[in-house]
């Protein structure tokens, strides 16, 4: 399962195990808010190099700007309330699930991001070949396992149909889901949730209006229905070990792990 960008990372992956024939390693795959073909809107080339150029002179992309370029694109939800509230009335923001998840942000190294705006700006995953991984040519339709993917219906960054496209260009059986929410909220989205709800049904390649048309309105979050399709993928019940860890690699830390106190 991979989020964003990071699903872009693991489409390739997959691309890249269906063409050294150890794909039978991975049962199914779940990518969430990600784009595999950005021809629809590509990105502006001009900002897209400014940016490359920042983080090959600083050695990483930072990820705060990130959530600075999101809240201008959403600034009703993500600006302007929070403004208002902090700077205006002094109050401490109420804890939400979709803020911490927002400014949780992570560094990128400089050349994971230059290959990832290649990708955005010229789309090689829609072309067989047009990409590589690890000196592999990497062909999208060769992926032949079960695909979830989903999206947020009010996403400001990802087009829900721009991440549908990605049913167009793997082998294997997908499930769309349209999630309620933006970007975080639509993924975040946890079960008993006021107000959630999604559209699922299975993707037709090329066809985001006609899935729309027939897919169903559900009420609640789309992790129960990820959880039903997930289940009749995951083989048999089997007993958790009695520790964490194992073949030579042990346990560093009690979860979730050391890095959550860094400051």
């Amino acid at each position: 399962m991979a989020f964003g960008a990071g699903g872009t990372i693991t489409a390739m992956l997959l691309a890249h195990l269906a063409a050294v024939g150890a794909q039978h390693r991975i049962a199914a795959v779940t990518l969430a808010g990600t784009v595999l073909d950005s021809r629809t809107v590509p990105p502006d080339p001009s900002a897209a190099q400014a940016a490359v150029a920042e983080s090959e002179r600083t050695g990483h992309l930072d990820g705060r700007p990130l959530l600075t370029e999101l809240a201008l694109r959403a600034p009703d939800s993500l600006l302007w309330p929070q403004a208002v509230r902090s700077y205006l009335c002094g109050q401490e923001p109420p804890p939400s699930e979709v803020l911490y998840w927002l400014t949780d942000t992570t560094r990128a190294p400089a050349g994971l991001h230059r290959d990832l705006v290649d990708v955005a700006l010229h789309a090689p995953l829609s072309v067989p070949g047009a990409a590589s991984m690890l000196d592999t040519p990497l062909d999208m339709a060769k992926v032949d396992r079960d695909c979830y993917l989903v999206a947020g219906a009010a996403d400001p960054l990802t087009a829900w149909d721009d991440a549908y496209s990605a049913a167009g260009l793997l082998g294997g059986s997908c499930r769309f889901v349209l999630a309620t929410g933006g970007h975080a909220a639509s993924l975040v989205s946890p079960p008993g949730c006021v107000g959630t709800g999604y559209r699922a049904a299975a993707a037709v390649p090329g066809r985001p209006t006609r899935w729309f048309a027939e897919a169903t309105d559900q009420p609640g979050s789309w992790w129960n229905d990820h959880l039903t399709w997930l289940t009749a993928r995951s083989g048999r019940l089997k007993d958790a070990p009695p520790e964490l860890g194992g073949r030579g690699m042990h346990t560093m830390a009690p979860a979730p792990g050391a890095y959550v106190l860094g400051r």
